[in-house]
C-alpha cells in the first residue's frame, strides 16, 4: 500500500479530526478513565467507573483547595490525597504537610479570595465603624435629600448627615451583606495521585 498516495487522497478535515480524535482517547487514557476491551476479538474501549474524586486532580499541585458538593446523591468519596479543610491534622507521611493543620475553612464558615500571597486569615468582620467629623483626613458630606417614602423618610441627625461625637456604630447581619449562596466543603490536596 502506498501512503503517500493514501495521505494525499484523504480530505485534510479527515486526518484532522482523526487526530483529535486520537489524541482525546489518549489523553482519557493517560487520566485512567478509559480501558481497552478486547475480550470478545473486536478492539474498543470502555470507561470505567470512578470510585474516588482523583481523576481530577491529577493536574492539580499539592495544596490546592477546592469546592466539593460532598451532600449531593451519589457524591464521590475523597481519594486519600484530599482531606476536608476543617483543621485536622494529616498524618499521612507521604503529604509534605505531615504533622501540619489544614486550614479549618468549613468549620468558620469562611470563603477564599484572591491575593499575591496565601494562608492570609481576615478574623474581624467588619461589623462596626467609627467617623471621624472634625480634623485632619475628616470626613465631610453636604446634606442629602432622601425621597420620603418607605422608612427614609428624615435625616438621622437633624438635617444633616453628621454624628455627635463622631462615632457610628452599624450593626449587619449576614443575611443583609451576604449575596445569595450555596454551601461547599472546602478540600486541600495534601499529596499526589
Amino acid at each position: 500500500m502506498d501512503w503517500n498516495k493514501l495521505i494525499e487522497q484523504t480530505p485534510k478535515w479527515l486526518i484532522a479530526l482523526s487526530f483529535l480524535l486520537l489524541s482525546i482517547f489518549l489523553a482519557l487514557l493517560y487520566v485512567g478513565n478509559v480501558s481497552f476491551n478486547y475480550g470478545d476479538g473486536k478492539l474498543g474501549f470502555i470507561k470505567e467507573e470512578i470510585a474516588e474524586v482523583q481523576v481530577v486532580s491529577n493536574g492539580l499541585p499539592i495544596g490546592a483547595i477546592i469546592a466539593w458538593h460532598k451532600g449531593m446523591e451519589n457524591s464521590l468519596e475523597l481519594g486519600e490525597q484530599w482531606l476536608e479543610c476543617d483543621g485536622q491534622t494529616v498524618f499521612d507521611e507521604e503529604s509534605p504537610f505531615y504533622k501540619k493543620k489544614v486550614p479549618n475553612l468549613n468549620g468558620e464558615a469562611r470563603f477564599l479570595r484572591g491575593s499575591n500571597s496565601s494562608g492570609i486569615m481576615q478574623d474581624h468582620d467588619w461589623k462596626s465603624f467609627s467617623i471621624q467629623n472634625t480634623g485632619p483626613g475628616a470626613y465631610t458630606h453636604e446634606p442629602v435629600t432622601i425621597p420620603k417614602s418607605g422608612i427614609n423618610t428624615s435625616f438621622p441627625f437633624g438635617g444633616h448627615w453628621s454624628a455627635p461625637g463622631g462615632l457610628i456604630k452599624v450593626k449587619f447581619d449576614s443575611s443583609e451583606i451576604r449575596p445569595k449562596n450555596m454551601s461547599v466543603v472546602w478540600i486541600i490536596k495534601i499529596k499526589k495521585s
